[in-house]
């Protein structure tokens, strides 16, 4: 059968799956902010306890909004900007989405929307790694090369624009 060497999806480390595979380096510290109409006073996770909240599908949002945020009403949308365009039409009272894609959606809807880091709600950042199969200390040092290499020469900064700010 084919072997998966390494799973690069924007993989969370977490405590459970380093039980089952190690990590890389981290390359991404994903920062989760929440979106509001200009104005709101929603500024605390206590504020969110009851809100409907748009999220982009299976995203970190997704999952704070679900199961962290008590009586929650989740509309899950298929791009960001579907959900920040509900926002603004007063569909959903918050959006939350990773950092890069809020402050984009704050630009462009200036003076309409405010992107809040998600600190002030009690978030926590979270760190993408690369998982590697477990006890495999050759193939991490090669990748953590990789890595470090990517990073000096510009190719990681371009490869972040591209797959994880890009809408």
């Amino acid at each position: 059968g084919s072997k998966i060497d390494v799973a690069i999806a924007g993989m969370t480390v977490t405590d459970e799956r380093k039980e089952s595979v190690d990590f890389s380096d981290a390359y991404y510290d994903a920062v989760q902010y929440v979106i509001v109409p200009d104005g709101s006073d929603i500024a605390s996770a206590a504020d969110l306890a009851g809100k409907a909240i748009g999220v982009q599908m299976g995203t970190t949002g997704d999952f704070i909004a679900t199961d962290d945020v008590e009586g929650s009403e989740v509309s899950r949308y298929n791009k960001g900007v579907d959900a920040v365009n509900d926002l603004i039409n007063g569909r959903v009272d918050c959006v939350i989405v990773d950092k890069n894609p809020a402050l984009v959606f704050e630009s462009r809807f200036e003076g309409k929307v405010v992107a809040v880091d998600g600190a002030q709600f009690g978030f926590e950042p979270e760190e993408y790694a690369i998982a590697i199969p477990k006890g495999d200390t050759a193939l991490a040092d090669q990748i953590n090369t990789a890595l470090e290499e990517i990073k000096a020469d510009g190719t990681f900064d371009e490869l972040v624009k591209t797959y994880i700010e890009a809408e």
